[in-house]
């Protein structure tokens, strides 16, 4: 490609990426009422509800070398062209199948496009840093989970609506939006050399050898995703539990809602607040965003343990609650900002597959563990040991960063 037509086609791509990265960064709609749809349409059952999210994650990890071996032969570009197609085929299915092991499938089919659409944080670091700009990268990315923030804070608000009007519309708009992000991943390729990593015979050969750092990172990736992933249904239900204790029905339905829509505003904020926050304090973050993960845990137990007056305890659990959607996406753009500027270009493909597995691995571990404990006792113990994670996951954070600065590669 020429150098103007590159430069003009990047121009392009910046200003399109945010947009795809926003519309295609989960099922739009469905994950507004996916409880809903499958417990009233489809007529499923808490623990069938359950069984789908342990076995599609557990069948996502062990499909990960099967995975991994497609990504290096179809490279980046058809990567994230195939995870959206995938997507539109997982909607489908939810939607019109009646049959449990189909669904099953399609939560299967979900996860793995996920992975692969992922590549398309690959493909645009690839493309900065063509120009020099690989920079660049938080504060596009952030754009994107800011443009994310901002859909799924109006579909909150909607869906509900648009659910009670036809329990199916949710899941049709789900399908017309995965639709237009494959149209406008048609519209993007990573146009760098290495956008197929085994290009050679040599290439297919060599294996990716995980640093100290990048080992560090995925690790800590996992975990602080399994707090979020559970720490959030969970401080959810908490909220929900003590409000149904308070209040009656309707005056919980009233309340809880209310809470729901601050978190997703919170969400916007976070989005909104994070690029002046980065730019500030750097490496320094994954130490705040384990500072607030801490706090947002010890909210919600002060919350809950907290009798005296109805007002000042949820106002405080829902702090803890907003503080989780609030640093959500940021702590995900800055962990693959970190994990991309501290491998090569060669391993990028690599080392973005294994953060997906990292979290789904790290995602299914905390699930299981708050199983097991919930079992036994109540929830607040579920959020008690959240709670011991997190402040270990603090200690790890500040380790990160000393290793970081010893690497010479802190900024």
């Amino acid at each position: 490609m020429e150098k103007s037509k590159q430069n003009e086609y990047l121009k392009s791509f910046y200003k399109i990426y945010p947009i795809f990265y926003g519309l295609s960064g989960d099922l739009l709609f469905y994950v507004a009422i996916d409880t809903l749809f499958y417990t009233v349409v489809k007529g499923f059952s808490p623990d069938q509800l359950a069984l789908l999210t342990t076995v599609s994650s557990l069948f996502c990890i062990l499909l990960k070398i099967p995975i991994t071996k497609i990504i290096e032969k179809i490279g980046n570009t058809k990567s994230v062209r195939t995870g959206t197609f995938g997507l539109i085929i997982t909607s489908i299915i939810i939607t019109f199948s009646e049959s449990y092991l189909m669904i099953m499938i399609a939560r299967i089919i979900c996860l793995i496009s996920f992975v692969l659409k992922n590549m398309d944080n690959v493909m645009l670091k690839n493309n900065l840093a063509i120009q020099n700009k690989e920079k660049d990268y938080a504060t596009i990315t952030n754009r994107g989970s800011t443009v994310y923030a901002i859909i799924t804070m109006v579909i909150a608000f909607v869906a509900g609506y648009l659910f009670n009007v036809n329990h199916y519309l949710p899941m049709y708009l789900c399908i017309a939006f995965c639709i237009i992000s494959f149209i406008i991943s048609l519209y993007l390729k990573d146009i760098s050399t290495n956008n197929i990593d085994n290009l050679t015979e040599k290439n297919t050969k060599q294996k990716v050898k995980i640093s100290k750092i990048v080992f560090i990172v995925l690790l800590f990736f996992g975990i602080f995703y399994g707090l979020i992933e559970v720490g959030q249904p969970n401080g959810k239900l908490l909220v929900q539990y003590e409000l149904n204790r308070f209040y009656d029905i309707s005056l919980t339905s009233t309340y809880f809602g209310i809470i729901i829509s601050i978190s997703r505003v919170a969400r916007v904020i976070g989005n909104i607040s994070f690029g002046k926050v980065y730019a500030k304090f750097k490496d320094k973050v994954s130490i705040i965003f384990c500072t607030l993960i801490t706090m947002s845990f010890i909210f919600l137990g002060v919350g809950y343990f907290f009798n005296y007056n109805a007002s000042i305890k949820f106002t405080i659990m829902a702090i803890g609650f907003c503080i989780i959607l609030a640093i959500r996406d940021p702590f995900k753009i800055y962990i693959y900002d970190l994990s991309l500027r501290v491998s090569n270009e060669k391993e990028r493909q690599s080392v973005t597959i294994y953060l997906e597995f990292a979290r789904r691995i790290g995602a299914t571990i905390v699930s299981l563990m708050a199983t097991l404990i919930l079992t036994k006792v109540t929830l607040i113990y579920v959020i008690v040991c959240l709670l011991v994670l997190a402040v270990i996951e603090l200690v790890l954070a500040i380790k990160i960063y000393i290793v970081l600065k010893k690497e010479g590669v802190c900024v």
